[in-house]
Parts: structure tokens; C-alpha cells; sequence
């Protein structure tokens, strides 16, 4: 393939406003990776350089600097900042909006203008339809200071005369004799020059790095073929005093001498940026820059949200190639978790490194998604136990139901080269998850609450509706209008949120990692996001009361008021008791949670003792299979006591085993077989019920198959079979059931088949039900065709007459000690 070099206008004049201004515009970089550092030991996203002409300083209080025409618009200069004569102040566009740090950031693209305005509001200076950027890290400039003609330098001055060479050539990028993958065996690696470069460079001018930093003219200058026999990162890029460089091309060569079963992720940086005392983010530090915080008294530099350059590739299957090979950068992530020896990581892109999405399929059964950040996540508070607890809980709903869950890859890591174990591969619970997840929304109210703090964190956009919310939310329950909490409350997906926050037993919310949104639209609702779930399915609280603690906090606690307040709503509180009851029979049932926690295991369990050798010094899996073995058994003893709060909490009568199933021979899918509304995700339901309340059971997979219901019912007297011959059925759970059981099944007869009946017979009289031949110490139970309870009595007599309210079709059971009998009767 032929590739072009990239020809840029070779100097150019931008509009200035006023030609004697004291104050220019000097000098700006659209996309600063790593050429400025800031006085917050950070790379700003891109910069502007003033440059003070005159001979008398002036302090830029009150000063605007603004993308925007209009300088109310504009960022305003909040602190005294004296600009020296002849001399230059760096301004810092990185959104970060404190000091010289402004409220905006330099567009890369085309047609971006910058402002300088005076306290007043008049226009000093402006650069106006400025061009997209050639390359990361390449400012533009005037060729002399307060000059009229601008180019693009070689080198950038921040802070210093320009006076540099300027050129309108970016060299392109060395070819890679070899992709970058995952190798058995050592390997040999070859650079050529692409076509088109200029005359006068040659395969001399390549210079490359194998420790994952930035090619320098200090660097390995290239004179023949490397021999590649150990991981390593390799960057490449020309270099000539005479020509703009481009970012360096990035290959990642992993000598495995093995197969590897899960993606690999190479992430590639310079190595000061990860263990240098006073800028590494890796690092405690020599505490000169670091800041104290999660668990640490000390001031420690992995507490800062430092951002670094760096190149990250993502190898999805074994010896293939790269699905991507991009520039971006990282951070430390997570609270206490930071002081693992491996931490987690959250990779940005951005259009400024020039691709503003991460363009994969990372996690299939989110697929089309445009994803702007990830984390590479260390398994927090799980890091030392099972390495997947947090992925196992959420996907223990996640993708079955309405919930906005992280999904989850597992993913080996390598880090300039070295193995580093594992990581989870998550999505995150910001506004970035929001926009890969509802097609690239972006106008949205985000509220998050950590670190046991009672004060909320605005995310995105403004408080108006979540104070809207919290007022309603204030009254005395009696006076709550829930038609509006309904209206301004996602209430179907809150309420699946909570029940699986209740179920995992997770004491580490509301009160920390809580985080709600809401689309910024007259009709938008406030949707949770699930995040950090690390505290749940702990063997000291398999009995935990979990919706009780949720609850019994003072109502003044913002993060219970919603959920204290809902569960005073009748309809709320039913579909709540009653849909968790159902949930515990199929996806939280222990075979539901165990078809989650085997499936990652099978995944994980091949590279998870190399990953605890690195860790956690030389060991077997005995501990690792251990602590799997603990939340297997945590999910199949947890749903009783569940059972039994949801009954204590809402004055329900105990439950009672349910099984609802199909007869042999009859093949059921997800979904055909639905409970109270609710599809079943498995084959087959096994769970427990409430005494004394309705269930609806449907079929709704292929009718052919099924065409009734049996009802198997159990109680101190024995057990009981009715057939009804109906796909849709209401069922008043008896209240001296024990057990109780509905089988699909295809039958031919009537809805309800006499059973063996020689001396009892029955008819309709009027409004009575005359029933004769009884036997002595009969039960007469009547129902209504679709299984609601009519009238219970004990008789001794041979006859008895039941009153009838209204006329339509009944079921009768007649129960004595010799014989059971069903009849259907029409009045």
C-alpha cells in the first residue's frame, strides 16, 4: 500500500483583532500528550501561550480566555497572574477550571477559534477557523513573537522565544516488518521507509525504544534487524530536525511459549510515568506530590487522577492480530483498592490522539457499542479472593433484565512488556457508560455518591431535577404523590437494582457507590447504575436483613428515602415482594447463580495460577478453588433467609416450596414459561411461594406443545391433582399448603376430569350447589374457574348446599378419608 506523507500549508496568517494589542496570542497546541507538564504534575489537554509585548507588566485578573465569541461566554481568569514585560504565561485548556486551568479545551479539528478579552470585555486578540491539528504534540505559532505569520514548529517553545524551525511536512510512520501478537517463539523484525518520505531520509533517521517510552534523538537508532526474544514493546518513529514527527508507530511482541485462552491487552508507556518517585502514578512516591486518602494517612502519588500518554492494543484471540492499536491515556482507579500491588486502570481516547473511540466489540452481549473510556479493573475488594465476584454479581441479572449493569471480559495484561496477571475488562459507571450504552446520549444529569460521604457529586449536567426528586420525596409518606415519583423514577429498573443489591447482601451501598442518571428531557427518568458490588455474597452475612438495613436509616438519608417511600406503595410494595420471590426460583435461584459463577471460572481458571504467582508469590489453586467454592455456597443457602425477611417485612404468610415445570417430552426455552409477568429464564421454576397469595402462570412458547396446567398441591392430608386446561391460569395458593407444583403438560381431556366419583354427585340449583352422597368428615372446597377461592367447609352430613353469589363455571373438590374428587360445574 502506498502511503502519503501529510502536506500542511506551509505558513499562514490568522485574523488578529487589534494589530498593537499588548497581550497575543503567541502560541497553542491542540493536543498536548507529553510535551508540557502543569503545576498539577499533570498533562494539560492542550495549551495557549500569552506573550506580553510591552514594556510595563500586566495581571491578567479578570482577563478572559474563551473559545467563544462572546466573552461572557468565555473562561475568566479568577487569580492574580502578572504577565511580565516581554515575557509569556501559559494558559492550560483541560476543562479543569481552577487556577490558569480554563473551562475548555482546544478542538483538534477543523475551525476551532480561541479569544482574549480584557477585564472589560474588549476583544485584545483571536485566532480564528483554526486548521486540524497535523499530529499530537505540534504547536502552532507565530514565526516571531507578536508577529503576523504563523507555522507549525519542529519543536515547541512553551514559555520561550519563537524562533524555531517551522516546516509544513509530518513525516509518516516506519513499516513493521512483522504485526504485533502473541508469538510462540522468538521472532526476527525488520523496519522500511514508506513511500513518498523526503529525499533526504533514510532508514538511519528510524529511531525505536523497547521499554515502552517515547522514541527520542537519544534513543536506538535503527541499523539492521532485531532479534525479538523476550516480551517486549517496540516504538517506532523518524526523526529529523527538518520535519514535524509524528507520534510514534507501537507493536507489542509477546513471547508466550504457550497458548493463551483470553484476550491480550499490551499497554505501552514511558516507564518514569509509572514509577517515578515524584511523577509516577504506579507509586507511593516520595509523597512531594501525593495526596492522602483511601485508607492512606500518607501521601501517596496512585491517589492523584494523573493522566499519562500512553499506546494500548488489544489482541481478542490467541495469534491474531491487533483488533486495536491506539494512542490514549490512563489513571489510577478505584478507593482502597489502590493499595494493591496490582491497581486498576481506566484507559481514555480522545479525537485529539486521533481516534475519539475505542472501536470494538469488547463485550458481546453489548454489541454497536461507542465506547470512549473503559477500566482494566483489579477486582477491588475482591483482588485476593475469586478475582470475579463483582462481574459475578452483576451478571447474575445483568442482560436478563432491565438493568444497567458493567459488563465484563477477563483480559491478560501486559504492561511495557511484563506480564501483570489478569484484569477485568469493565465498562464504567459514568457518563461514558450512558453514551456507549444509549447511543451516544450525552445531555444527561449524573449524581454519584463514594467513600461513605454524605454529600452527593454532581457528574453531568445540574441538580435541578434530582432536588426536584428529593423534595417530593420529603413529606410525610402520606402525603407523597407517587403518580409523580412514578413519573420522574425508572421505577422498573430501580426496583431490579435493588433487589439485587438486597439478594448479594451488599452493605457497601446506599451509602457509597451509588450512582443514578437521567436523560435531560421533559420525560427523562433516573435509571442506577450498578457499580463496585465487591461487599456482597460475604460469608458473615449470608443472614444479613439486607432490605431492613437499606431501610431503617433516618429518612433524612436522601440515598433510603426513595426506596423507604416506595415500599409504602402498595403496587410497588406487591411487584417488589413478589417479583423478588420469583427472581429467587430462576435467575437467583442457586442453579441460576451457579450457571454464572461456572461459566466465569471455566473462563478464568486456565491463566489463574500464573496470576497468582505473580501476586502472590509460588501457590496451587487450592485457595483460589476455595474461595470460588464459597460464593456457590453463599447462593444456595442464601434464599431462604431472603424468603423469610420479604415475609417478616411485609406481613406475608411463610412460604412454601414452587415448582413450576414441564411434563417429560415437552421442550421449554427461555421465556415460554412467564410467573406473575415475569418470563423465566430458565427451563423450569424451583423457588418458594407465599401461603394465601395469587400467582399467574402463562405459557407463551409455541402452543402446540402445551395446551394446561397441572396442579399438584400438598398439605397435611395429602396431595391433590387438577387439570386445567388453560395456557393462562390464576392461582390462590392454599393456606395450608406445604408444597405446591404446576406442570405444563398436553392434554385431551375435559378441564377438569371427574375422578373416580361412584356415589357423590352434584347440581346446580339456583343459587345453591347441592351436593349429595358425602361421606363422613367430607371437605368441600369451590372454586372459581380460575382458581380463586369461593367457599371451604367441613361437613358430616351426606348433603350439603353451597350458596352461589353469581352464576359462571365452578370447580368443586370434594376431599374425604377414601376418595378425592374435582368436578366442574356450570350454574
Amino acid at each position: 500500500m502506498k502511503i502519503q506523507i501529510v502536506i500542511l500549508l506551509s505558513f499562514f496568517s490568522f485574523f488578529s483583532f487589534n494589530l498593537s494589542a499588548k497581550v497575543w496570542i503567541n502560541e497553542f497546541m491542540q493536543s498536548n500528550v507529553d510535551e508540557l507538564i502543569d503545576d498539577l504534575q499533570d498533562f494539560p489537554d492542550s495549551w495557549i501561550e500569552l506573550y506580553n509585548d510591552s514594556d510595563e507588566p500586566i495581571n491578567l485578573l479578570n482577563w478572559y480566555v474563551s473559545d467563544k465569541k462572546d466573552f461572557k461566554k468565555g473562561w475568566r481568569i479568577t487569580k492574580s497572574v502578572i504577565l511580565d514585560a516581554k515575557s509569556y504565561q501559559i494558559i492550560y485548556c483541560d476543562k479543569a477550571e481552577e487556577g490558569i486551568h480554563t473551562s475548555f479545551r482546544l478542538d483538534s479539528g477543523n475551525g476551532g477559534d480561541i479569544y482574549l478579552f480584557d477585564p472589560n470585555g474588549n476583544l485584545e486578540d483571536s485566532i480564528v477557523d483554526i486548521p486540524r491539528q497535523p499530529a499530537p504534540n505540534v504547536s502552532c505559532g507565530r514565526i516571531q513573537d507578536a508577529g503576523e505569520t504563523w507555522a507549525y514548529f519542529v519543536e515547541a517553545t512553551p514559555n520561550e522565544k519563537n524562533e524555531g524551525i517551522t516546516s509544513n511536512v509530518l513525516l509518516p510512520s516506519p513499516i513493521f516488518s512483522l504485526p504485533g501478537g502473541v508469538y510462540q517463539n522468538a521472532l526476527t523484525l525488520s523496519f522500511s521507509l514508506p513511500e513518498g518520505v523526503p529525499e533526504d531520509i533514510s532508514v538511519s533517521d528510524i529511531y525505536y525504544t523497547l521499554d515502552g517510552s517515547e522514541p527520542t534523538k537519544e534513543s536506538n537508532i535503527y541499523e539492521g534487524e532485531l532479534t525479538i526474544s523476550t516480551s517486549a514493546p517496540i516504538r517506532a518513529k523518524l526523526i529529523s530536525p527538518n520535519y514535524l514527527q509524528n507520534r510514534s508507530a507501537t507493536q507489542t511482541y509477546i513471547i508466550s511459549g504457550r497458548e493463551m485462552h483470553l484476550p491480550v491487552i499490551a499497554i505501552n508507556l514511558d516507564p518514569m510515568y509509572l514509577w517515578d518517585d515524584e511523577f509516577g502514578i504506579y507509586v507511593a512516591g516520595n509523597g512531594k506530590y501525593g495526596i492522602p486518602g483511601n485508607g492512606r494517612n500518607d501521601n501517596v502519588n496512585w491517589n492523584n487522577a494523573w493522566r499519562r500518554p500512553m499506546n494500548v492494543e488489544y489482541f481478542p484471540v490467541y495469534n491474531e492480530k491487533a483488533a486495536i492499536n491506539q494512542l490514549g491515556e490512563l489513571r489510577i482507579a478505584g478507593g482502597w483498592s489502590r493499595s494493591n500491588a496490582q491497581k486498576s486502570l481506566i484507559l481514555y481516547t480522545h479525537k485529539r490522539f486521533g481516534n475519539n473511540r475505542f472501536n470494538y466489540t469488547f463485550f458481546k452481549e453489548k454489541p454497536n457499542q461507542q465506547i470512549k473510556s473503559f477500566m482494566i479493573r483489579n477486582s477491588g475488594n475482591d483482588w485476593g479472593g475469586t478475582f470475579f465476584k463483582d462481574a459475578a454479581i452483576q451478571l447474575f441479572m445483568g442482560n436478563k433484565v432491565d438493568l444497567d449493569y458493567q459488563a465484563y471480559q477477563p483480559a491478560i495484561i501486559y504492561l511495557n512488556g511484563e506480564y501483570y496477571g489478569m484484569q477485568n475488562l469493565r465498562e464504567r459507571s459514568t457518563d461514558d457508560f450512558v453514551f456507549a450504552n444509549y447511543n451516544g446520549l450525552e445531555d444527561i444529569d449524573m449524581i454519584e455518591r463514594v467513600d461513605r460521604d454524605p454529600r452527593r457529586e454532581l457528574k453531568a449536567g445540574d441538580w435541578v431535577a434530582y432536588n426536584d426528586l428529593m423534595s417530593k420525596l420529603s413529606k410525610p409518606t402520606s402525603q407523597i404523590d407517587f403518580d409523580e415519583i412514578l413519573r420522574l423514577v425508572d421505577v422498573n429498573e430501580y426496583m431490579n437494582y435493588i433487589i439485587l443489591q438486597t439478594y448479594v447482601g451488599n452493605t457497601d451501598f446506599p451509602n457509597n457507590n451509588l450512582v443514578m442518571w437521567r436523560p435531560r428531557t421533559a420525560d427523562g427518568k433516573w435509571r442506577y447504575i450498578l457499580k463496585d458490588t465487591d461487599f456482597g455474597l460475604d460469608d458473615s452475612r449470608l443472614a444479613h436483613n439486607t432490605l431492613s438495613h437499606y431501610i431503617s436509616s433516618d429518612r433524612n438519608d436522601q440515598d433510603k428515602t426513595l426506596l423507604s417511600a416506595l415500599l409504602t406503595y402498595e403496587p410497588f410494595k406487591t411487584e417488589f415482594y413478589s417479583r423478588f420471590a420469583i427472581y429467587m426460583g430462576d435467575i437467583l435461584s442457586s442453579q441460576g447463580t451457579s450457571q454464572v459463577i461456572d461459566s466465569i471460572r471455566q473462563m478464568v481458571e486456565p491463566e489463574m495460577l500464573r496470576h497468582r504467582n505473580r501476586w502472590r508469590g509460588t501457590q496451587n489453586l487450592n485457595n483460589w478453588n476455595n474461595e470460588v467454592g464459597k460464593l456457590t455456597n453463599w447462593c444456595s443457602r442464601r434464599n431462604n433467609y431472603v424468603y423469610t425477611h420479604l415475609a417478616n417485612r411485609f406481613s406475608l404468610l411463610s412460604s412454601i416450596p414452587m415448582v413450576v415445570e414441564t411434563q417429560d417430552g415437552i421442550e421449554c426455552n427461555s421465556g415460554d414459561i412467564v410467573i406473575n409477568g415475569i418470563p423465566i429464564q430458565n427451563q423450569s421454576f424451583d423457588g418458594r411461594y407465599f401461603r394465601n397469595k395469587r400467582v399467574n402462570i402463562s405459557w407463551t412458547g409455541d402452543p402446540e406443545k402445551v395446551n394446561g396446567w397441572l396442579v399438584t398441591a400438598t398439605d397435611t392430608e395429602g396431595q391433590t391433582n387438577t387439570t386445567y386446561l388453560e395456557r393462562d391460569i390464576e392461582y390462590l395458593i392454599p393456606t395450608k399448603s406445604s408444597d405446591i407444583r404446576f406442570t405444563a403438560v398436553n392434554s385431551t381431556g375435559n378441564a377438569i376430569p371427574t375422578i373416580n366419583k361412584p356415589d357423590v354427585y352434584c347440581y346446580a340449583d339456583n343459587n345453591h350447589l347441592v351436593v349429595r352422597g358425602l361421606q363422613e368428615n367430607s371437605v368441600l372446597t369451590l372454586y372459581s374457574v380460575n382458581g380463586n377461592l369461593v367457599f371451604e367447609a367441613k361437613t358430616t352430613d351426606s348433603e350439603f348446599s353451597i350458596p352461589l353469589r353469581e352464576k359462571g363455571m365452578y370447580i368443586l373438590r370434594v376431599k374425604s378419608k377414601s376418595q378425592t374428587i374435582t368436578e366442574k360445574i356450570k350454574n
